[in-house]
């Protein structure tokens, strides 16, 4: 999937249909079709450290990969460092070692960079993933809030997929603040 097609971020149809009225004048109608637009919403699947996270899309701003990274010096292991972003500084955060796990030292050497940049109260910041999958469609109602002796950072919810998967639901707000 390209970026283009995992960003596109309206859940609303629009179709155009040529119809002829009366006068064999022929003119264009504008219909839309909602799917439950108000209940649904779109989100963006990544996996890291072999968990399925999702993400909401409306705040993500784009996805790139294998974009060299500028370490910094005294900062904490899971900040890499930042990447110029077409003039702009994006700060780097690696959501593996956020969340306490490391790479076999056999694996980061030879691992891409897959880079999701979200927007996060006017603040742009990369996360590093292993890879990014799908889009789904989910709906607000059917998250499961996290059990109550859960050890998992950065997780708000939960929701097993109507195809059996398990998708944990990435806490982008409490990122921020704990940086």
């Amino acid at each position: 999937c390209s970026p283009q097609t995992i960003l596109r971020r309206n859940t609303m149809s629009t179709t155009w249909s040529d119809n002829t009225n009366y006068d064999g004048e022929s003119y264009f109608e504008e219909s839309s079709e909602t799917e439950n637009a108000e209940s649904l919403s779109r989100y963006v699947a990544f996996i890291s450290n072999g968990l399925t996270y999702v993400i909401n899309a409306s705040c993500v701003t784009e996805i790139i990969t294998n974009h060299s990274i500028r370490k910094l010096p005294m900062v904490p292991s899971y900040i890499p460092g930042i990447i110029n972003l077409r003039g702009q500084i994006i700060p780097i955060v690696d959501v593996r070692r956020r969340m306490g796990n490391y790479y076999p030292s056999d694996e980061s050497s030879k691992r891409q960079n897959c880079i999701i940049v979200i927007n996060i109260h006017a603040m742009e910041i990369g996360i590093i993933v292993d890879t990014v999958t799908k889009t789904l469609d989910i709906s607000e109602a059917a998250i499961a809030p996290m059990p109550p002796n859960n050890r998992q950072e950065l997780v708000n919810g939960i929701q097993t997929t109507p195809d059996g998967e398990t998708v944990l639901f990435f806490d982008h707000e409490m990122l921020v603040n704990t940086l």
